[in-house]
């Protein structure tokens, strides 16, 4: 992956095809992780992404996620879309060219920061006393999103 950068036309980075797919496949699967949602006891992701309003009152809790749940996983889901979609425009050398608005990059923003999220309670890190194992590859990705949201976070700052 090229950097993110700020231009006139937008924020703008091109992708190699594998970053593309493996980037839109960790949407789909969390667009897909959001769909179970009721079923979020005992779900380390889900319980990461949608946190209780109120961790010492199960009932204030249960009426705060009734009257907010649905449109935080809608708003995640559709966050999630727009990865899925800007990654599927290819280029013939099959690399994926992006010019994100600002809306699309804050968007990539919070599912990317979501991705990251899920991906760190499968992986039980849960502070920064967390060591991987060597050659943990599910750790090297995680750690390769975080290049990548930042990179954007940085352009979007500019």
């Amino acid at each position: 992956m090229k950097r993110f950068r700020a231009t006139p036309a937008g924020i703008t980075v091109t992708f190699t095809h594998d970053e593309a797919a493996a980037l839109a496949d960790m949407a789909a699967q969390l667009e897909a992780l959001l769909g179970g949602y009721e079923q979020r006891d005992g779900d380390a992701a889900l319980e990461r992404l949608l946190p209780d309003g109120y961790r010492d009152n199960p009932e204030d809790a249960e009426e705060f996620r009734r009257y907010t749940q649905v449109e935080l996983v809608d708003e995640k889901v559709a966050s999630a879309r727009i990865i899925i979609d800007s990654l599927a425009r290819r280029t013939a050398d099959g690399k994926v060219q992006l010019v994100l608005t600002s809306t699309e990059a804050f968007a990539w923003l919070r599912s990317l920061n979501d991705i990251r999220l899920a991906l760190a309670a499968r992986l039980g890190i849960v502070d920064d006393r967390f060591r991987p194992a060597i050659n943990d590859n599910d750790y090297a990705i995680y750690a390769w999103l975080g290049q990548v949201q930042y990179s954007l976070l940085r352009a979007v700052d500019r």
